[in-house]
């Protein structure tokens, strides 16, 4: 998120809330919390997952950068067989 507002930080993480927008902080605020049960783990993981590759992909068209599309793949794969969720859906 910090990437996406051209901030560059070398410190630590305690601190970042001044550093994100209202949009970024309105997403974070929004995910859902991640219970003890496997479903409400899923379902923070997956609009983490699906959060995550929007605005990678995105990034990625604003910079030039190749978007790893095989890596996204093996990923997606890799948690749909651990935790059993259509992170596509």
């Amino acid at each position: 998120m910090l990437a996406e507002r051209g901030i560059h930080r070398s410190g630590g993480n305690k601190r970042l809330n001044p550093f994100l927008s209202e949009e970024q902080r309105a997403f974070l605020e929004a995910i859902p919390a991640a219970a003890t049960s496997t479903a409400a783990i899923s379902d923070a993981v997956r609009v983490l997952t699906r959060e995550f590759t929007r605005r990678g992909k995105a990034l990625a068209v604003r910079t030039g950068a190749t978007w790893p599309q095989p890596f996204e793949d093996a990923t997606i794969a890799h948690l749909q067989h651990n935790l059993g969720v259509d992170f596509r859906a």
